[in-house]
């Protein structure tokens, strides 16, 4: 014949009702967290456009090799956080092409003082850029207009060059810099497709080679900008 223990009885009692208690407040937890994300995080979305870019290489022999400009490409992940009326924090996060090209006389062995043609060699420089900026923002009902600034740090990833001969190997992997731009965005109930324009001038000394005996000093700095079509999707309606 079984029988229960009145203590055993209270036991089982108190242990559902912790259980219980435990799964409520993980469900109310996580049911403040989605509510909270909702409200901090406006909108996410993906950008992809053009780059272009170019470098400066200045020699401390008064000697100045402005690069020609390089197209490539971009694409990024964005979202927006604690959007007021006029102001929001932006964040992108995604990849970057920078580089140069150049235009270099060819000539031949029987002629060695005559240009006979030009040839172009590309150097592509793969980044991961990272870049939270501060937008401000005005609205005509579904239309939106912005413009943007903030902080920005590229990580090399790679490179590949049509030169024979390089030094990207040496140039800082860790690039910091200055995202500014302007854009304009159309609003369709929860979905915003946006035109964008944006600067990337650099900080950081690309690569600074100080003068010694048998060499000239070197200093290479980057500039680029991007221009980018985007779609986003909206949390917070």
């Amino acid at each position: 014949m079984l029988t229960i223990n009145g203590n055993s009885v209270i036991h089982l009692i108190t242990f559902i009702i912790k259980t219980m208690k435990k799964q409520v407040i993980t469900i109310i937890l996580a049911l403040t967290m989605i509510y909270s994300t909702g409200q901090v995080v406006e909108s996410i979305g993906f950008k992809g456009g053009i780059s272009f870019a170019n470098q400066t290489w200045k020699y401390t022999s008064d000697f100045t090799n402005q690069m020609d400009y390089k197209t490539g490409f971009y694409s990024l992940l964005t979202a927006n956080f604690f959007k007021t009326k006029h102001l929001c924090l932006t964040t992108d996060l995604g990849f970057i092409q920078k580089g140069f090209q150049e235009e270099i006389p060819m000539t031949s062995e029987e002629f060695p003082e005559f240009i006979s043609s030009y040839k172009t060699f590309k150097s592509t420089i793969n980044y991961l850029t990272f870049a939270p900026k501060l937008s401000v923002n005005y609205d005509f009902d579904n239309l939106i207009t912005y413009l943007f600034v903030g902080p920005r740090i590229d990580i090399q990833t790679s490179y590949n060059t049509d030169y024979q001969t390089n030094n990207f190997n040496e140039f800082n992997k860790s690039v910091w810099g200055l995202t500014y731009g302007a854009g304009i965005e159309y609003r369709i109930k929860s979905i915003g497709i946006l035109l964008e324009f944006a600067g990337y001038p650099d900080f950081t000394t690309l690569k600074n080679d100080e003068p010694t005996e048998t060499s000239t000093g070197l200093k290479i700095t980057g500039q680029s900008y991007t221009i980018s079509t985007g779609i986003k999707y909206y949390i917070s309606q």
